[in-house]
């Protein structure tokens, strides 16, 4: 938790409450009208609530799908920020050193 701050933390994890909030509130909708119209005498609505339950569930499934993707790509590209922030220093400093050798070596390494 280091390499986050603490508002950051809690301004994202805010984010991702909103959309699962969202995700029930929205997939639940769904899913409740399906519930009220597969009971019905209708086989018309009967058929409108399976289908709409059905899509109650694949809506949740890839919304959580989504989620997990965002999560996951969201903390590679935080580490990729903060590895090229670390290795630009690490160059900064060889260069203030005046040791232009490591330098090349270190930009070949990157370049493999």
């Amino acid at each position: 938790m280091a390499a986050v701050g603490i508002s950051d933390g809690v301004e994202y994890g805010i984010e991702l409450i909103i959309y699962v909030v969202g995700l029930v509130v929205g997939t639940g909708v769904l899913g409740g009208i399906a519930f009220l119209l597969v009971p019905m005498d209708n086989n018309l609505l009967n058929l409108l609530g399976v289908v709409a339950l059905l899509a109650s569930f694949v809506i949740f499934v890839a919304g959580l799908a989504g989620l997990t993707y965002k999560v996951v790509a969201d903390a590679v590209s935080h580490g990729n920020r903060h590895s090229i922030r670390s290795g630009q220093r690490d160059i900064a400093k060889l260069i203030s050193h005046g040791n232009q050798h490591a330098v090349k070596e270190l930009q070949d390494s990157d370049n493999e």
